[in-house]
């Protein structure tokens, strides 16, 4: 498509010529200075891929001058991060979603310019290619697995993360849960000693104000003790859940290819297209 500006020239009296040239100058308002860059359209066939497996794209471009230096396909990496741990002695969950980039965006591979890819119906030189997915890129996923690996845990899962789970699900627990943990289950305290850490606080009824029960309430200054106890127990213990005979861990890595196509013409000016998401599964 070709633009045309058409300028019309109107003869003035000498005086109001020379001043409207000071003051503005049309053909300085509506041509910018400096080279025209070429015009590219790009498309992916498909918005998600296999590990392993070639993604189709397809690409549209031209230019003004009818050169072209360097036509390249780019993509970089984007790496999805989800961590979630789910206690199995009550509903206390965290979880965690996180994104980075795995890889700065890069040339992947290089086309020479073919004057008979040209299309007259599109006005465009066309690409109808594909690039390659590294077996590298393959998804990790684990969900509620039935067998526990404590160092698979330990290399995936950030120690800030689990720390914070532990901080998280102690204060949930009330005496019975607690000693179910610590007394019954790791053995980590006798009873007679847990019980010493708990003041028996009434209940009282606020419309009668008569006292219906009483609870065990953690003493303040036993909170760092218990919790110092509570640190011990096995992650595996925490989040084994018996009914279903899993370990209640969520994990998942997914890449996600950013992709996009670079057209350098004659004039050396870079015109990079819309990216275009491809996510690995």
């Amino acid at each position: 498509m070709k633009n045309i500006i058409k300028y019309f020239i109107f003869l003035l009296p000498g005086m109001l010529i020379f001043s409207a040239c000071e003051i503005n100058d049309p053909v300085d308002e509506l041509v910018r200075t400096g080279y025209m860059g070429a015009n590219v359209y790009y498309e992916t066939g498909a918005t998600n891929s296999k590990a392993g497996a070639d993604v189709p794209f397809y690409t549209e471009y031209w230019s003004v001058d009818d050169r072209f230096n360097n036509l390249e396909l780019w993509y970089g990496i984007q790496k999805s991060l989800k961590y979630g741990l789910t206690s199995g002695v009550n509903d206390y969950s965290l979880s965690l979603d996180s994104a980075e980039t795995a890889r700065e965006s890069q040339v992947i591979l290089e086309y020479e310019h073919v004057t008979t890819s040209y299309d007259v119906e599109k006005a465009a030189y066309i690409i109808d290619d594909s690039f390659p997915v590294s077996y590298t890129l393959a998804p990790t996923i684990i969900e509620n697995p039935g067998s526990y690996d404590e160092g698979q845990v330990t290399k995936l899962f950030p120690a800030s993360f689990i720390e914070q789970f532990y901080d998280g699900l102690f204060e949930t627990l009330d005496y019975e849960l607690l000693q179910l943990i610590l007394v019954e289950r790791a053995a980590l305290i006798d009873q007679e000693t847990f019980d010493t850490h708990f003041d028996d606080v009434e209940i009282i009824d606020p419309d009668t104000e008569e006292v219906i029960g009483s609870e065990k309430v953690m003493k303040e200054e036993s909170k760092p003790v218990l919790y110092e106890l509570f640190s011990q127990v096995p992650l595996q213990d925490l989040i084994y859940n018996p009914n279903t005979f899993a370990f209640q861990i969520l994990y998942s890595r997914i890449y996600t290819l950013e992709s996009q196509f670079r057209v350098v013409n004659g004039n050396d000016v870079e015109v990079f297209s819309e990216l275009k998401a491809v996510e690995i599964n």
